[in-house]
């Protein structure tokens, strides 16, 4: 039995600080160790196994603590140590008529109705409470649980409970307030006196004179007016404090921190957050698409830029734009509609300077840094120059050859030579290395190097961009120079009669996923064209209608080489839907759609892909209705060197009257050869008796060698399937042509001409329709032909005009 008191004390004691293990000492009696609850910071301790109590023979006692569990180590100065009452509200003994009645027990059920009447006190004494002389009348109940969630507890204009959502309870809330001070000297007469600012009400305004506060009703104001009801005393010093309420911030966000407040987050400016985006909103733009947003908007991209790039976000509005914006390298632009349709050009140079472009980014070009001062043949390493003090390790260059500024729209006959290369290292005042060998030769009287500085990174993205529609007022929408690892990206021109995306002088540029509508202007109304040494970039899933080239690869100062147009779709082309120029080479066109349609400006000559430059593949693609030729290959006047050109794979149908499937004429003057020529699973069907050619190979100004026409099917030629011939002396040589089938619609299978040498015709069928047809017209040299089927054909196989023709087993 317990013979101590309970005394008045508070059940709970807290330590902070270190005191290690303890022992923790409390003074409030207790009965039992289960009598006292420990907390351990937040957490509740268990006893035995946390904690271990010894009570004191007056009922007070000490706490030690147990680590390993809830304790992970010894408490530390920073941690807190909490001791409650803890004793478990419950009567253990019952008294019964005629039973004992013991003082033990007594005492015991008398004590603990003291205890647990303390513990209740001391967590009362932590909540909240009413004061007992407060007027309230309500219930002092919560409201429902689906009433109160999402919502902020309030009291109402009575002081009861309530319930509000935020944005209806801070709406128009003080946020803080500015405060003036006037002081005056009273003359004991005066009773106004004027105040630098308004209170707007005597509520806002605390009056003291000589330090005693004046009542609300011993003073009026009006305005900048405070009047007495009586005059202050002679020489009373006079204090008036107004203060006005502000319910809006204005801070610097460079002062206020922000934390995402993940794990691992760290702190840092708000100003800083929001710099990751800027919004073209924050410079005033009218956004309405009637106001001219020029200025605004090139204010927004030069405060992006200033900042060393990064996000310029239009908002998905459209803005009204009249002149060009120049744009800068390490930037993304997105998300809205630039309307140049108002914009007038004063020239056609594509540049702000004559307001003829809509998005320009300069060149990073830094022309004739170095003169090449001994050749440079294909596969060396190092070049020698006059001087290496402008060039450095790593540098991005052009080999350039001849010395010749061309510019743009130059005839392209005249012979030009370029590549870029990285310098790997500087290994004298003469000599530096490349990181890969040059590609073709430079001469040590017109060679050069030139410097780049690539604009990095620029991605333009999910934009509308409408042009002026004036064929004589032509501008361009997009004109990237010196980029590296730019990207236009789910962009649309509409209406730009020179050209939708001009991409120069440029690395691994990418045009991507793009729509380009109506540039069908007869002079440069292009929808992308990569330009003046481009180097590994890629046009893809990308869609053209209506425009004079779809897509244009080469041109202009120096040779592109590497190009990828890929499973885009051609409709309406006023002429070649695919132009490769001959500053081209070693490009790939593949996977792409092209259909001339019934556009009114298509006339006559036109291809669906013309492909000019060095060695290509174009491989399947299908080419659909009205062109003169399916896929047209040409001489290249570019790179000095040998060529290859594989062209498999692609169907070609519906062709106008007259029309060709494949043509290859090689004609330039260098007295380079065709190294190599493949022409093989090509389908030209559904031609209708009106087809010309199928195949045509003529070599013109060049050999061709290492030829393969192979498992081609070619439907109602009216003159010939497959013809190989020659102008100029030059020659076809070490060919076979295998697997094919022709079917006639009168004229030759094959028309194979004077000057192809040292060939197989090997397991083709060619089938007649007309009493007239020719299987085969053989005129060349030193040829097996064997394993042929001909049907239907007034003539089978003529070799009368050959020389050492070999005929095997032909049907």
């Amino acid at each position: 039995m317990a013979d101590y008191n309970i005394n008045a004390i508070t059940r709970r004691v807290v330590y902070t600080g270190s005191a290690g293990l303890g022992p923790y000492a409390f003074s409030f009696e207790v009965i039992a160790d289960a009598d006292v609850g420990v907390y351990f910071n937040q957490t509740l301790l268990t006893l035995a196994s946390d904690y271990t109590v010894t009570v004191n023979a007056n009922g007070t006692g000490s706490v030690t603590i147990i680590t390993g569990g809830n304790v992970p180590s010894t408490p530390t100065a920073n941690d807190t140590i909490i001791i409650i009452g803890a004793r478990d509200i419950e009567r253990t003994t019952d008294f019964v008529t005629a039973g004992d009645l013991l003082a033990s027990s007594l005492n015991e059920q008398l004590d603990s109705n003291i205890i647990f009447e303390q513990q209740i006190d001391e967590r009362v004494d932590r909540s909240i409470k009413f004061p007992v002389y407060d007027s309230f009348t309500g219930d002092n109940v919560l409201p429902a649980a689906a009433t109160r969630a999402d919502k902020i507890l309030k009291f109402d204009t009575d002081g009861n409970v309530g319930v509000e959502t935020a944005s209806a309870l801070f709406a128009g809330a003080v946020v803080g307030a500015n405060f003036t001070n006037n002081t005056f000297t009273g003359d004991g007469s005066q009773t106004a006196f004027t105040t630098t600012v308004e209170a707007g009400s005597k509520n806002n305004a605390q009056v003291y004179i000589d330090g005693v506060y004046q009542l609300k009703s011993s003073f009026s104001v009006s305005g900048t007016t405070l009047t007495f009801t009586e005059a202050p005393p002679l020489n009373s010093q006079i204090e008036v404090i107004i203060g006005n309420a502000i319910d809006t911030l204005d801070a610097d966000s460079g002062n206020i921190n922000y934390n995402q407040g993940a794990t691992g987050a760290q702190t840092r400016t708000v100003e800083s957050k929001l710099k990751e985006y800027t919004s073209a909103e924050d410079f005033g733009p009218a956004a309405d698409g009637t106001t001219n947003d020029a200025t605004a908007l090139q204010n927004a991209i030069n405060a992006v830029n200033a900042a060393g790039g990064g996000v310029l976000d239009l908002q998905n509005k459209t803005y009204r734009v009249d002149t060009s914006l120049t744009i800068y390298d390490k930037m993304t632009i997105k998300n809205g509609t630039l309307d140049f349709s108002n914009q007038v050009s004063t020239g056609g140079g594509q540049t702000p300077s004559d307001n003829s472009v809509g998005l320009f980014l300069a060149s990073g070009i830094a022309t004739s840094q170095a003169d090449i001062n001994a050749t440079v043949s294909r596969g060396d390493h190092q070049i020698t120059v006059v001087s290496t003090t402008n060039l450095a390790a790593n540098d991005v260059i052009y080999l350039r050859d001849p010395n010749v500024n061309f510019g743009d729209g130059v005839d392209e006959t005249s012979t030009k030579k370029s590549e870029y290369a990285v310098i790997r290292s500087i290994d004298s005042s003469t000599q530096f290395t490349l990181q890969a060998a040059a590609e073709d030769t430079y001469t040590s009287s017109t060679g050069v190097v030139d410097v780049m500085t690539p604009n990095e990174n620029v991605v333009i993205e999910n934009l509308r961009l409408i042009g002026n529609n004036d064929n004589s007022n032509r501008t361009t929408a997009i004109n990237l120079q010196s980029t590296r690892n730019a990207i236009v990206r789910n962009v649309r021109t509409e209406k730009w009669q020179n050209r939708g995306v001009r991409i120069a002088e440029s690395i691994n540029a990418r045009v991507e996923s793009c729509e380009f509508l109506e540039h069908d202007d007869t002079g440069l109304g292009y929808g992308v064209t990569f330009v003046d040494g481009c180097y590994g970039c890629v046009v893809d899933n990308c869609n053209f209608i209506f425009c004079k080239h779809g897509a244009v690869i080469g041109g202009g100062d120096l040779v592109s080489r590497g190009t990828k147009v890929s499973r885009c779709s051609f409709r309406g082309s006023v002429e070649q839907a695919i132009d490769g120029h001959q500053g081209t080479c070693d490009d790939i066109i593949t996977e792409n759609y092209i259909a001339a349609g019934d556009h009114a400006g298509l006339s006559s000559g036109q291809n669906g892909i013309n492909y000019r430059g060095g060695s290509c593949v174009i491989t399947n693609n299908m080419i659909d209705r009205s062109y003169d030729t399916g896929i047209a290959v040409f001489a290249a006047k570019g790179p000095n060197r040998e060529k290859f050109a594989v062209i498999t794979g692609n169907t070609i149908k519906n062709m106008r009257t007259g029309g060709r499937g494949i043509i290859c004429n090689y004609g330039d003057t260098n007295s380079n050869q065709l190294r190599s020529l493949v022409i093989s699973n090509n389908a030209m069907m559904e031609m209708n008796g009106d087809f010309e050619y199928g195949i045509e190979v003529h070599a013109n100004e060049e050999t061709i060698s290492n030829l393969v026409i192979s498992g081609n099917t070619i439907d109602e030629t009216d003159t010939y399937g497959i013809y190989l011939h020659r102008s100029n002396s030059k020659n076809i040589q070490f060919f076979t042509i295998n697997n094919n089938v022709v079917k006639l619609a009168g004229g030759t299978g094959f028309e194979i001409g004077a000057g192809t040498n040292y060939g197989t015709i090997v397991g083709n069928s060619i089938y007649g329709i007309n009493s007239g047809d020719t299987a085969m017209d053989i005129d060349g040299s030193n040829i097996t032909v064997d394993g042929n089927q001909t049907h239907n054909t007034a003539t089978g196989i003529d070799v009368s005009g050959g020389t050492n023709i070999t005929s095997g087993d032909n049907g």
